[in-house]
């Protein structure tokens, strides 16, 4: 909810860098009321997930023409499958474990009568850091021979590793060449800020919710192995923060960005990076096996 409660405030911004009309209706008077109360401790992230958001509906409109689906790996709130038009030829999977938060945006699509530009859009409730979710992705009609962008946006750094490591291998295993994975991940001083973060609010349906915020990362954890690993996956940079607060790589656009830069002395939001990864062959061995069988 707090990236939804960001792109809301940034599509009010004359000089805005992303437009997203959904945000605010998705959210609804509740969900804008406690994220009022989070952004109390966030706005330094917020700020931080307008620039990512950005970046990735930039991935996601500049997908190659192979690619026919996308999958969007920890929903929430997200509104791509019904404003970037690059999804008209490609079905949309997005999966999100909290099935409160899936019925919320369900009800309010229904009310707004708002049609997705995507070919077709599934929602699948399923844990990420679970095995469950492939099966259930096949069964919503997810076909593991096409082509497939994987979006993974804020989501990797709250999976542990092995979580982490596993939900990467069932990625692996669900994408032939030419699928792709654009993923950010951060180090531990990305939350400095909202270590003792807490609070409580109002859900949607008027029961009580309470939020934490914490940090309990390590800056040596080795990301993304779950893929590199296998050797069939090529890896690039779009966008790399340093400790010191300075943006790099091929996607910085200083004229179109400069208001996103930190303050060194104020960089509580720690290293930061944007991959895409593009898988260029299948293990060996299940190519010996596919020959064997065949």
């Amino acid at each position: 909810m707090i990236t939804a409660r960001a792109r809301a405030e940034e599509a009010l911004r004359p000089d805005r860098i992303l437009n997203d009309a959904l945000a605010r209706p998705l959210l609804g008077a509740n969900g804008l009321a406690l994220t009022n109360i989070v952004n109390a401790h966030t706005n330094p992230e917020a700020r931080n997930a307008v620039l990512r958001h950005r970046l990735f509906d930039d991935a996601v409109a500049a997908a190659p023409e192979r690619v026919r689906q996308i999958v969007i790996l920890g929903a929430g709130l997200d509104s791509r499958a019904y404003r970037i038009h690059r999804l008209a030829t490609c079905a949309v999977f997005e999966i999100d474990g909290n099935k409160d938060i899936a019925a919320l945006k369900a009800r309010r699509v229904a009310e707004l009568a708002v049609q997705p530009v995507a070919a077709s859009l599934s929602c699948v409730v399923a844990d990420l850091a679970e095995d469950a979710w492939p099966q259930l992705l096949v069964e919503n009609g997810f076909d593991a021979n096409v082509p497939t962008m994987w979006v993974a946006e804020g989501l990797l750094p709250y999976l542990p590793a092995d979580a982490e490591a596993r939900l990467l291998r069932h990625v692996d295993r669900l994408s032939p060449p030419g699928s792709q994975l654009v993923a950010n991940v951060w180090g531990t001083g990305q939350y400095k800020f909202g270590i003792s973060a807490t609070g409580s609010g109002t859900s949607e349906s008027g029961s009580a919710v309470s939020y934490t915020v914490s940090s309990a990362k390590d800056e040596r954890r080795k990301w993304f192995q779950g893929l590199t690993a296998t050797g069939c996956w090529r890896g690039e940079p779009l966008l790399v923060r340093t400790a010191d607060g300075v943006y790099e790589g091929p996607k910085w656009d200083e004229a179109a960005f400069a208001r996103f830069k930190v303050d060194k002395k104020a960089a509580v939001h720690g290293v930061w990076r944007m991959e895409l990864f593009t898988k260029e062959k299948e293990k060996e061995k299940e190519k010996e096996s596919s020959a064997g069988d065949a």
